[in-house]
Formats: structure tokens, C-alpha cells, sequence
């Protein structure tokens, strides 16, 4: 009697699962059948994809440290940035704190080159050129280029691992830059609740 319950529920099973895989209604590929393995550099475009579609503020200030190592020592930076979105353009201005006092103010357009402009701690006011946007700006560690919205088909990404970050569940992933490059690779610490970049290293030889 009991094995031929057992033969009958084993048929039911097969009988439920071919129905289950016939009618694409039933079909979950969240839930079943998903075997498909996505490679890392897929996994980390679309990472790099969701946060770039985040909703972006009319305006918004932010506050950033940044520390520098080479060889044995490293240097603390502190940087404030203010963005404000304008009929046509961006308006960015960055202003760095310690330990010196630099602001940079770009006009970011959609179809053409940034307009920037760099205030030494002297107060004199230069214009930066195309030509010099690949190289770094006084005492900063930081290049031009770099200031700008990153354009994400410009890049290679590689989904690294999950990581935690402070109080952050985070995605790791890498960027190293397809044509023109100024840094070796960045890597990006993305929010897993929302996708929300909370640090990026920057790595250059």
C-alpha cells in the first residue's frame, strides 16, 4: 500500500512539474528554473546601470573626506560639494577645506565640454583649459576629468564582492576606464538598499 501511495505521488510530481514548465503563465524565473549564472562584468554594469538611474535632486550639498596613501604615509582632504541643476546646465562647486583652500566651479552641459573654472588660495581665478582637464589640479590629488558625471559606456565594470562598509551592506565593483585613462582601476561601494555610491577608491601606480 505504501509503495504504491509512493508511486503515485511520484507521478503526480512529474505530472506537476511538466505542467508547471509548459505553461510559460506559471513560469517565475525568480523563483524556479534559474540556473542561468550572470558573469561579473554583466553583474556590475547593471549595478553601475540602477545607480545611475537613482533620482537625481534639483540640488543638494554633500561632504566628503578623502585620504591619500603612498608608500608609508597618507594625507587627510576635506571637501565640500554643491550642485544645482539649471535650465540647459549643471552648476558644481567644489570646495576644498584642508589642508588647502581650492574651489573649482563647473558648468556641466549635456552635448558638449564642461566650462571650469579653478580659485587658487591666492584668489586668482583660471580657467581650465580642454588640454589640461587629463591632469591635476593644484595640491589636490584629484583630476579634472574626475569632477565631471561619469559616462558609464566609457568604462569597464567587474562586479568584486559584497562587502559591509561602516554601517553599509555594500556591492564592490570595479571600473577601469575603456580609452584615455588617468587612474590604473576606481572601485565603487555601492548601497545595497539603493544602490547609492558610499565611497570610491582610487587606485594609480
Amino acid at each position: 500500500m505504501l509503495n504504491y501511495l509512493f508511486k503515485i505521488w511520484i507521478i503526480f510530481c512529474l505530472a506537476f512539474s511538466w505542467g508547471f514548465a509548459k505553461d510559460p503563465k506559471n513560469f517565475k524565473p525568480n523563483q524556479v528554473f534559474k540556473t542561468d549564472k550572470v558573469d561579473p562584468q554583466t553583474r556590475g554594469l547593471e549595478l553601475m546601470k540602477k545607480n545611475k538611474a537613482l533620482p537625481q535632486a534639483k540640488s543638494f550639498q554633500s561632504h566628503s573626506l578623502m585620504r591619500i596613501y603612498k608608500d608609508n604615509h597618507s594625507v587627510l582632504k576635506e571637501f565640500e560639494n554643491l550642485n544645482k541643476k539649471g535650465i540647459g546646465r549643471d552648476y558644481l562647486l567644489f570646495s576644498f577645506l584642508k589642508p588647502t583652500r581650492l574651489k573649482l566651479l563647473i558648468h556641466s552641459y549635456p552635448n558638449r565640454a564642461d566650462d571650469q573654472w579653478l580659485r587658487l588660495s591666492s584668489g586668482k581665478i583660471k580657467r581650465i583649459r580642454g588640454r589640461d582637464r587629463e591632469r591635476f589640479f593644484v595640491n589636490s590629488h584629484f583630476c579634472y576629468e574626475e569632477l565631471q558625471s561619469t559616462e558609464i559606456e566609457k568604462y569597464h565594470y567587474k562586479f568584486l564582492r559584497e562587502i559591509r562598509f561602516k554601517k553599509w551592506n555594500c556591492f564592490q565593483v570595479e571600473a577601469q576606464k575603456k580609452q584615455d585613462k588617468i587612474y590604473d582601476k576606481l572601485i565603487y561601494y555601492l548601497r545595497k538598499s539603493d544602490y547609492f555610491v558610499v565611497r570610491v577608491d582610487f587606485f594609480k601606480k
